[in-house]
């Protein structure tokens, strides 16, 4: 039911590098909440079944539920951007390491 659409060029034009990375931390960990996919999946079957069981000429009905799922796909993209852009920026903020300083020492025999 839908396409999806990509949030990865979004630019969170509103909030500074904190409130992105605390929305994404925020953001990271309800996508990862079992009772929060579970009120996602149920919303996604009741739009599912909504949609199937309108009459032929309910075509301005079927658009409204349509609609209904794309909200929520756009939503759920919008939070898995939100994730993604955290992560970009604390790896922007690590220090980068030269390969060698990586790496475990070697024991001599």
């Amino acid at each position: 039911m839908g396409s999806r659409r990509s949030y990865s060029n979004w630019k969170h034009q509103a909030l500074n590098e904190q409130e992105i990375i605390s929305l994404g931390h925020y953001c990271e960990d309800l996508l990862q909440q079992e009772n929060f996919n579970k009120v996602v999946n149920l919303f996604e079957q009741q739009i599912s079944h909504d949609f199937l069981k309108t009459k032929p000429e309910e075509k301005q009905k079927r658009e409204g539920i349509y609609a209904s799922y794309v909200g929520l796909s756009e939503f759920l993209g919008l939070m898995r951007a939100t994730v993604e852009a955290k992560a970009a920026l604390i790896k922007a903020s690590e220090p980068e390491l030269p390969e060698d300083e990586g790496a475990l020492p070697q024991e001599i025999d």
